[in-house]
């Protein structure tokens, strides 16, 4: 029996180590990090649109099936927009508060991103997208960076980083491929298409009231 006791033993302590190991290692300076850079043959204003156009970002996006507005955008504008979003992933759909804290036209945008969910397994999320002009080209990098509020969620965190990693760049190559099989469009027909089809602010207003 002494001999059970003393595998028993051994297996719980390496449980135990490989539990704080992991605790210890989603405290380094790059947990939650994911970055991903790619570069599309089209100028930014027909890239930036399919950061900013809701059908589009739908299209690019692996998962996100609805985003809805909760309060208009302020003047019109995309700087302050508050919206929330539905993705689907490995099986489980995940729903998420969005707030957009920067932007530039045909340069760069931000968003802070907020699960709504039980908060043991949730999570926040900033994205900074950025774009960067090469002759007609676009460098388009998307820096994102990630916290986990439940003890579950951030143990897991160095599991959980690669495969959002993973999921970023096939979104981009993604993205890239739908927007090369555009035709080449100047900044000026850009801009009109945007404001010619961009729907009219559409406000959630259940999701107001909650």
């Amino acid at each position: 029996m002494k001999w059970i006791v003393g595998v028993l033993g051994g297996l719980i302590a390496l449980v135990v180590l490989g539990t704080v190991a992991l605790w210890l290692y989603g405290f380094r300076s790059e947990a939650g990090h994911s970055v991903g850079e790619i570069v599309i043959d089209r100028p930014p204003a027909q890239v930036f649109r399919w950061l900013t156009d809701d059908g589009r970002l739908k299209k690019w996006i692996g998962g996100l099936s609805e985003i809805h507005e909760v309060t208009p955008r302020p003047s019109g504008g995309e700087l302050g927009r508050k919206f929330r979003m539905t993705e689907s992933y490995q099986g489980q759909s995940v729903q998420m508060e969005a707030v957009v804290t920067k932007f530039e036209q045909d340069r760069a945008i931000s968003i802070s991103v907020t699960s709504v969910a039980d908060p043991d397994s949730g999570f926040t999320e900033t994205a900074d997208y950025t774009l960067t002009e090469l002759g007609g080209k676009t460098r388009l990098r998307l820096d994102g960076k990630a916290k986990y509020t439940g003890f579950v969620v951030r143990l897991l965190e160095p599991m959980i980083t690669p495969k959002a990693t993973e999921k970023l760049r096939e979104d981009l190559a993604r993205m890239k491929s739908l927007v090369e099989a555009e035709p080449v469009k100047s900044s000026t027909s850009s801009a009109t298409e945007e404001m010619s089809t961009k729907p009219r602010p559409e406000v959630n207003t259940q999701a107001t009231k909650q």
